[in-house]
């Protein structure tokens, strides 16, 4: 018993070769190959003798058994035993063939299967010749074979670590050289940038210079958007690009896209519109950063390609699911549209919209293709939307995290009071004017409109109002005519705070920028009767250098080693009573900070100095206690995110990225020296 089991389990790791003369019926084919632990077939005698020695070659031993029909008579036997003299043979017999058995011993061919053939009949003349067989012969050939086999794939697993630890060496390598690429490009671009910043706000310069100086700095900053898209999409084709997971408040980025672009479709005269649904909610958790940066490549694009009328970006919430929120962005504009044919190729690597005279507009051709990229990255998608000559609409889906789900962001008036106030909007701009009183009537307040001085007075004559919303050019066609109304709200556009004198008659007035959100409008009304809000920033204006000489007499550290550096930080404070004492490298920062008897309250930190870079010496001034409250702002061209964690794990509160922009700067210095903050 024993016995038969153990040539049942030799039987399944034995090979056969079967023979065929003619491929006239497969039925022993198929039954063979069921009685063996490798089969192969072959038809033919060149077919055969080439399975045969390819078999060894492969593995390293010849079949078992060779099967081979009588039709081919003595002829392939011949060849195999030349080959292989100790192969074991058997023969088919052909039903209609007479063979010879004493003439086939004499090739040592001593076992045959009759046909039709049987499966009983195959598992007796197998196990013969299994008895035949050394039975450990058998075994360790086939532990063997298993042995080569693992070495292969152990060989191979090899391979492919090490294969694996090459891609992730190649990609540390890409690592460091992004890092290292974006340092060494924003030092010089903040050189030129800021120099021609600060030649911009020389008054000594005619105006045939400043002509040309603005033409350097808008050609220095559209070459730094080039480089950091071409940056961004070699780190999305090396898969290093990870998106950010944080907290932030939804209207901030509003508020920078107004801000990005507000002056070029300033200089366009162009309407920009934002109309943000109701159920939009305030904070979410994702990255904003990236978030913005597809939205102000597609606004950047419609104010680009729009020569009247306006940019319109429109926001909602398309649904709730587990925690999630599917929000949908829609960038529309009046322009030029694009054609059908360029629709499909419009996210290509390279591509920009195939007409002459867009040429003029320049760019890297990566923007958009960077822009969907992202918003896969955010589980969502870009669409367009476009007819030919009447302007294009871009649809961004993303997903983001809600904060919390129980902090609606809902903006309801704290009294029917302020309900009940009475406003009238006087406004040129339709869409502008349409805008404010849908965010007007969410508060249930009663809003009249009107489209000039003349539409206006009719609505004076009929009753009184609380407040007046108003266009800052109209207002100052006849600022007289208002001064009995409790107040008044100017309407300007997002720069025109940049350009507010002292002579202007509107400066003792609260002012509202286009475009419009909710939450702005909602903190506006509460500020008109004294109601605390919880976020003044939301109502902060631009800052200016003005704020700064209000600062009166301070004192900073500026550590920087690169001189145009220092020049432009100089610059930026001149005519200022801001003091600056510069620093070279970082053993000079730690010797200025001891040796000063009065703390700073503000220290300007490059990263990448001599002898002791900004981290380190940060982490030394955190040790002296009287440095506690102290603001220590990085000042570096390394921006990504792991730089900025590594800055405030250093010590660091702040951050400015070169090139420095200069209303950011300003603002940096007043929050930081501000006497709230001391």
């Amino acid at each position: 018993m024993n016995k038969n089991r153990s040539k049942i389990k030799y039987h399944k790791s034995i090979s056969i070769l079967y023979a065929e003369h003619t491929d006239v019926s497969n039925f022993n084919s198929s039954l063979l190959k069921y009685t063996c632990k490798d089969f192969k077939n072959s038809l033919g005698v060149a077919s055969t003798i080439s399975t045969y020695e390819r078999y060894k070659k492969e593995y390293g031993y010849y079949f078992d058994i060779v099967i081979i029909d009588s039709t081919f008579g003595t002829s392939l036997i011949k060849k195999i035993l030349t080959i292989n003299p100790t192969q074991k043979i058997v023969l088919v017999v052909k039903l209609d063939h007479q063979v010879s058995l004493l003439e086939m011993e004499d090739y040592d061919v001593r076992h045959a299967l009759y046909e039709p053939i049987s499966m009983q009949d195959v598992n007796i003349v197998i196990e013969n010749i299994i008895d035949e067989l050394d039975s450990n012969d058998i075994l360790k050939r086939h532990i063997r074979a298993y042995e080569e086999l693992d070495t292969g794939m152990s060989e191979l697993i090899n391979k492919y670590e090490n294969r694996l630890t090459e891609l992730e060496n190649k990609l540390q390598s890409q690592g460091s050289f992004f890092a290292s690429m974006n340092h060494e490009v924003r030092t010089p671009m903040n050189a030129i940038i800021g120099m021609s910043q600060i030649l911009l706000d020389d008054n000594s310069l005619n105006t045939h210079h400043k002509k040309s100086i603005k033409t350097i700095h808008k050609s220095s900053n559209m070459l730094l958007g080039v480089i950091n898209d071409i940056l961004d999409y070699s780190k999305i084709e090396a898969r290093m690009l990870t998106l950010e997971k944080t907290s932030f408040n939804l209207n901030t980025v509003f508020d920078y896209l107004a801000d990005m672009i507000g002056l070029k479709v300033k200089e366009k005269n162009l309407e920009l519109i934002f109309e943000i649904d109701n159920n939009i909610e305030k904070n979410y958790v994702g990255d904003p950063l990236r978030l913005s940066q597809i939205l102000l490549n597609l606004m950047s694009n419609a104010v680009k390609f729009t020569e009247q009328g306006s940019v319109t970006l429109k926001a909602k919430t398309v649904e709730i699911l587990n925690e999630k929120a599917h929000l949908e962005f829609c960038i529309s504009d009046t322009g030029i549209g694009i054609k059908e044919e360029a629709l499909e190729t419009l996210f290509e690597n390279y591509t920009q919209v195939n007409d002459i005279k867009n040429h003029q507009h320049g760019g890297t051709g990566l923007g958009l293709s960077i822009a969907k990229q992202l918003s896969n990255l955010m589980d969502g998608n870009i669409k367009v939307q476009s007819t030919y000559g009447e302007g294009a609409s871009f649809i961004v889906d993303i997903m983001l995290d809600l904060e919390d789900l129980k902090t609606k962001r809902r903006y309801r008036l704290p009294t029917k009071e302020l309900m009940d106030k009475k406003v009238l909007i006087v406004d040129s701009r339709e869409k502008s004017v349409k805008s404010l009183e849908n965010m007007l009537r969410y508060f249930h307040i009663p809003v009249c409109t009107a489209f000039n001085l003349e539409d206006a007075q009719r609505h004076f004559d009929k009753q009184e109002f609380d407040i007046l919303f108003i266009d800052k050019k109209i207002y100052l066609q006849d600022s007289a005519k208002y001064k009995k109304v409790e107040h008044i709200v100017i309407l300007e556009d997002w720069m025109d705070s940049l350009t507010r004198g002292p002579e202007d008659k509107s400066t003792h007035h609260k002012h509202l920028k286009r475009p419009f959100t909710q939450e702005i409008l909602f903190e506006m009304i509460l500020s008109l009767y004294d109601y605390s809000i919880k976020d003044e920033s939301r109502l902060a204006k631009t800052y200016t250098k003005e704020d700064i000489i209000k600062l009166g007499k301070q004192s900073i550290l500026l550590a920087e080693d690169n001189r145009v550096n220092q020049e432009i930080i100089k610059g930026l404070l001149a005519k200022t009573e801001i003091n600056i004492d510069y620093v070279s490298d970082g053993e000079e920062v730690l010797e200025a900070v001891y040796s000063r008897s009065e703390p700073y309250k503000l220290i300007l930190m490059d990263i990448n100095m001599p002898n002791i870079n900004g981290y380190t010496a940060s982490k030394k001034i955190r040790e002296d206690s009287k440095y506690d409250d102290c603001i220590i702002v990085a000042l570096t061209g390394n921006t990504s995110k792991d730089d900025i964690r590594i800055a405030e794990e250093s010590g660091m509160q702040r951050h400015i990225s070169k090139p420095i922009q200069m209303n950011k700067f300003y603002k940096v210095i007043v929050e930081s020296l501000s006497p709230s903050k001391l």
